[in-house]
């Protein structure tokens, strides 16, 4: 009814349950749970949208991956892996459909202000490693995360294709 998709923004995420734990302690149904959330829906979703943008001959695919995805984050293992994962499948994505006029990109967040993150959010010796740890000593808002993804769904960044661009005040650098 409203044609074919010029933009998909693959931004389903979960971090697995309960608190951080060391690899050998996760149970394997909660990696499941993460891959099937984190890979297995942006590879359904861009699945479906590509034969239209093929037909078409354009369109960009903005998967929403994590600096985690590029380095380690001890106590997530699941979460970790599957934004790794992600990023190579937005990889093989700009390899795949380039050729076609298709491009696909990755955001890589670093610590925002989510709904997922809010309980995190509130302990003081959470904040005091942002401080720490992140060269602009804050969490990123959304909306800042939302404008670094409008620029890789828009004509601005027309020659980008298979990359990953890390929004993360500093972290995965400090």
């Amino acid at each position: 009814r409203l044609g074919p998709p010029d933009v998909v923004v693959n931004n389903a995420g979960t971090g697995g349950r309960d608190a951080p734990k060391p690899t050998h302690l996760t149970p394997p149904a909660e990696w499941r749970e993460v891959f099937e959330v984190n890979v297995t829906g942006p590879f359904l979703v861009s699945r479906a949208a590509l034969p239209a943008m093929l037909s078409r001959g354009s369109g960009t695919i903005v998967n929403v991956a994590s600096v985690v995805g590029m380095i380690a984050l001890g106590g997530r293992s699941p979460y970790a892996a599957s934004k790794a994962a992600v990023l190579h499948l937005t990889r093989n994505l700009a390899v795949e459909y380039g050729e076609h006029g298709i491009r696909a990109n990755a955001l890589c967040p670093g610590w925002t202000r989510t709904p997922m993150m809010s309980w995190r959010l509130e302990e003081a010796a959470f904040q005091e490693r942002v401080r720490a740890t992140v060269p602009l000593g804050r969490v990123a808002e959304p909306d800042e995360q939302a404008r670094a993804c409008l620029f890789l769904a828009s004509s601005a960044s027309s020659y980008l294709n298979g990359h990953g661009l890390v929004v993360d005040g500093g972290w995965s650098i400090a």
